[in-house]
């Protein structure tokens, strides 16, 4: 069986309504296909004032 790495990748970065919207990709040992994902990081702490 091959190694792969499971380390995410940062494909983007993006500023966003105060916080980050980041993208990332990564080797999926279960499929062993490349996936996708996304997250935001809202600003901490958050104020809605």
């Amino acid at each position: 069986m091959t190694e792969l790495s499971t380390a995410p990748e940062l494909l983007a970065s993006t500023k966003s309504l105060g916080g980050w919207l980041k993208r990332y990709k990564h080797q999926s040992i279960s499929t062993g296909t490349e996936m996708i994902f996304a997250i935001y990081l809202p600003m901490w702490p958050f104020d809605p004032d």
